[in-house]
C-alpha cells in the first residue's frame, strides 16, 4: 500500500533539512519520530515506545511519568512530527484498551504540540472518524493505491505546509537516489 514507504521519505528529507541543534542534551535528536506501537497497546505501550525511539532510558520510573516525559522530550528536541504507522493494530482491541489508546492520542495531540502523522488501514480512519474530539483534530485521508510520482510528491509538500516550513515545495522535489 506505500504508507511506510511514505513515512520513511518523509523522515528521510526531514532529517536532512533539520539538522540536529547543539542545544540536544540527554536524548537522541529526530525531527521526525517514526515508528510502530506494538499491538495490545496501552497509553503507557505507546508512551514508553515513543521515549524509547527518542533514546531516553526505560527503567521502573520511567513508567510513572512515561506521558510527561514524552511530551518533555518533543518541546526539547524540537521534534517537527511524529509518525505511527500501523495504527491499526493498536486500535482494533476493544473496550479498555481501545479507550486507554484512544486517550493517548488526544493526549498527545493536545499537549504534544507536534503535528502526528497516524497511518493504517481503513478500519483506523473509522475509528478516529467515531471519536468526536479525535476527529476534531485530525485531517483524515484515505488513500487509494497510486503510482510513485506527483501524488507522493502533493503528500509530502502538505506534510511540510502543516509543519509551518518556509519551503514547504523543496521536500517534494523528486531527489537522485
Amino acid at each position: 500500500m506505500g504508507k511506510t514507504s511514505i513515512l520513511r521519505e518523509a523522515q528521510r528529507r526531514i532529517a536532512h533539512d533539520f539538522p540536529e541543534p547543539l542545544s540536544i542534551d540527554d536524548a537522541r535528536y529526530q525531527p521526525m519520530l517514526r515508528t510502530v506501537i506494538p499491538s495490545g497497546s496501552t497509553a503507557l505501550k505507546i508512551n514508553l515506545t515513543l521515549l524509547w525511539k527518542q533514546g531516553w532510558p526505560i527503567t521502573g520510573k520511567t513508567h510513572r511519568i512515561a506521558d510527561l516525559k514524552v511530551v518533555e522530550l518533543l518541546r526539547r528536541q524540537h521534534t517537527r512530527l511524529i509518525g505511527i504507522d500501523n495504527v491499526h493494530a493498536i486500535l482494533t482491541a476493544s473496550g479498555r484498551a481501545r479507550r486507554d489508546t484512544l486517550d493517548a492520542f488526544r493526549f498527545l495531540m493536545s499537549e504534544g504540540n507536534v503535528p502526528m502523522v497516524v497511518a493504517g488501514l481503513d478500519v483506523a480512519a473509522d475509528i478516529f472518524t467515531e471519536d468526536v474530539e479525535l476527529a476534531y483534530r485530525s485531517i483524515i485521508l484515505r488513500l487509494k493505491p497510486w503510482p510513485q510520482g506527483a501524488p507522493t510528491q502533493r503528500l509530502i509538500r502538505v506534510l511540510g505546509q502543516g509543519m509551518g516550513l518556509i519551503e514547504p515545495d523543496r521536500l517534494a522535489e523528486p531527489r537522485a537516489p
